[in-house]
Order: C-alpha cells, then structure tokens, then sequence
C-alpha cells in the first residue's frame, strides 16, 4: 500500500432510502481475525517493489475489548513506514494512531469523545500540534483495508466514508460494490471475493478485493497491485 490506509462513516445501501448509523451494525469489528497477513506490492503486474506486512491482536483500551493493529509497508530505497492502531473491537472507532517513517515518530493521535489531539513532525523536522473537534462517528483515516473488510457487502451496497486523516484533516470516502470475482486466497486457491470500488476526495479510484471468510486480499490501483502472499 504506498497509499495509507484507514477511516471513518456512516453507510447506506442503495436498496435502502435512509442512512444506516456506526453502531447498527453496519461496521461489524468482530469480522476481523488475530494474525498477521503478509502482501507484495507489484508494479505492472510482475515487478515486485515492497510488503506489506499487517498484524491484528486483541487488547483492551480503559476496560473496553479493543484490537491492536499494525501496518509495515516497505519499499526498499524508497520508504519504510509503520501504522499503528488502537482501536474499539465492536465498531473500530480510534482510540490511538501512531505513524512512523525511516524509524522515527511522524505522527500521533488520541481520540477521545468528539476530540482528537496529537502532533505532527514535518519532513523539515519541525512539529505543529493537531486538535480538531469531530463527529462521534468519524473514523481514523489510514485504515482502510480493516474497515472495508468489517462491512457487509452484498449487491447494490455503497455508503460514504467521513473519516479523519492527519493530513488531510475532515474528508470521506465513497465506497461501492461492483460485484463478485475470484482472486488468490490465503492457500494460493481461487476464492470468492467482492469488488469493492473506493473513490477519493479528489475522485482516484481503487478496487478493494474482500471476501466474507478470509477478509482482505489485496487491491488494485493503476499499475500497482497489492497481492496476498500464500501461507
């Protein structure tokens, strides 16, 4: 993922007139599953530039059940990168989210009700504080892969994504499915996964691979792909 992932929302389902509400059940957390899941970035569809490398492990965060995830994307001579995540194991609303690049602290944020503060070290070295008042519902905005695979997909789905990113501060994703097809699952197999459209603020789009058993696969932009390496 040489684009950072992760965010925030409240869905609907174009069979459905009104908004489905964080906490219906829209985003379900439980969907996810301790491990750790490994992925090639592959550029033209056969050179190899980097991994990704995401980890998920159940903690607890002020007596609440919580999930602890990490993201490690590498591209050697280019970037090294590390996410971390806090987040609530029911619906995946933030409670922390720490950045590092080339091994030094970049970026961190605690959510706390409607708030969140942090700090921001520039490329310069120099650091700005972050404080900003949000929607209880909105997401933080670097964990995409997680959240697009706690949704419940099925045909017509699609809601739009409000979410907090630190550089980007109040923005929102639009999400869709486009239907079913199979790719490369965890044993090297052909599974069912959905596609699963994500357009950006400033329209890109990306196609997300998610099935109902095994989770994320990977995703395609342009010439890059992100490939699920087998166990």
């Amino acid at each position: 993922m040489l684009i950072s992932i992760s965010f925030a929302f409240a869905c609907h389902l174009a069979m459905v007139q009104q908004d489905l509400i964080v906490g219906d059940g829209t985003v379900d957390g439980s969907r996810l599953k301790e491990g750790v899941t490994t992925w090639e970035i592959v550029l033209n569809q056969d050179q190899v530039i980097g991994t990704v490398k995401q980890t998920i492990a159940a903690k607890s965060h002020e007596g609440k059940d919580a999930w602890w995830i990490e993201i490690i994307q590498d591209v050697p001579g280019r970037m090294h990168m590390t996410d971390t995540f806090l987040v609530d194991r029911t619906h995946l609303r933030p409670f922390h989210f720490h950045n590092v690049r080339k091994h030094e602290k970049s970026v961190s944020l605690v959510y706390r009700g409607s708030q969140v503060q942090g700090r921001i070290t520039k490329f310069d070295g120099t650091e700005s504080p972050i404080s900003e008042t949000l929607m209880p519902e909105r997401f933080e905005g670097n964990l995409w892969g997680p959240l697009l695979a706690s949704l419940p997909y099925r045909q017509g789905f699609s809601c739009t994504i409000p979410f907090f990113q630190y550089d980007q501060g109040k923005t929102q994703l639009e999400i869709k499915t486009i239907g079913k097809t199979h790719v490369p699952g965890p044993k090297g197999d052909e599974v069912e996964a959905w596609e699963v459209e994500v357009v950006t603020p400033k329209g890109n789009r990306m196609t997300y691979y998610i099935s109902d058993t095994h989770g994320e696969l990977g995703y395609r932009v342009g010439s890059l792909t992100q490939r699920l390496v087998q166990k």
